[in-house]
């Protein structure tokens, strides 16, 4: 890539920093949290933090409650992962 060439952010890229995002969120707050937090933390839409959140849960990093609306809360697994106590 030449200097005059700007850099653009794979898809994945962007996709791996939101998840980052929302792991290290979930791993810091010590309660749960849901779509709408989410969505103003990374400043997305509320159903696109409801699919990143489902996406996590399934891959093993955050535990969904249950509950109505849907939180989550990190897994041992994520807890693990940013160096916090399980």
């Amino acid at each position: 890539m030449s200097e005059s060439t700007p850099y653009r952010c794979p898809k994945f890229a962007i996709a791996f920093d939101r998840f980052v995002q929302i792991i290290s969120f979930a791993t810091s707050s010590n309660r749960r949290i849901w779509s709408k937090e989410v969505s103003g933390l990374l400043g997305v839409h509320q159903r696109s933090a409801q699919r990143y959140l489902l996406q996590l849960e399934q891959q093993g990093y955050l535990v969904g409650d249950g509950e109505r609306p849907i939180g989550y809360i990190p897994s041992d697994k994520a807890k693990q992962l940013f160096g916090v106590n399980a």
